[in-house]
């Protein structure tokens, strides 16, 4: 089994990301539109448990070790010095890039069942199915808790007809 040993510089990262968008939830408290509010207090509130999460997973105490484990398994702290850890990175940099263009040319309802079947499919090994189904799904997820719950009209694209 793998053990969990995360570095300082880990931790310092996370407990910096977690400050980040602790400050931007404050901050998003005083946008004097109140419509305009609710996306940037929704993602830096996310954000801000998420980041809640990362820190206490990095710290070598037992809820941080059970946590790391839940979340995403053992990580291997020690394959960061190969040079595969560096091309994973470079790996997932790439896709990030890939879906950050596609947003902008052809907007979120194109981009993510586009990306989220693609990556399953090419770099997870999953079956077309489950690229599919977790697409289809991820897709009506977003739309409804952005276009129907939100009220918030998802960026359509570059390329989308005015």
């Amino acid at each position: 089994m793998t053990t969990l040993s995360p570095t300082r510089q880990d931790l310092l990262v996370a407990i910096a990301m977690f400050a980040f968008y602790l400050g931007m939830l404050v901050w998003s408290e005083y946008i004097p539109n109140a419509r305009g509010r609710e996306f940037p207090v929704l993602v830096s509130g996310v954000a801000v448990v998420l980041c809640l999460l990362d820190v206490t997973s990095r710290t070598n105490t037992a809820i941080g070790r059970a946590i790391a484990l839940a979340l995403s398994g053992a990580v291997d702290h020690s394959a960061r010095a190969s040079g595969q850890a560096a091309a994973r990175e470079a790996i997932a940099i790439g896709w990030i890039a890939a879906a950050t263009a596609l947003i902008v040319l052809a907007g979120f309802l194109v981009a993510i069942p586009v990306y989220v079947f693609s990556y399953m499919l090419l770099y997870a090994g999953r079956t077309v199915r489950d690229g599919a189904i977790t697409a289809l799904a991820t897709t009506a997820g977003i739309w409804v808790g952005f276009e129907l719950l939100l009220s918030y009209e998802l960026y359509r694209g570059a390329l989308a007809p005015n």
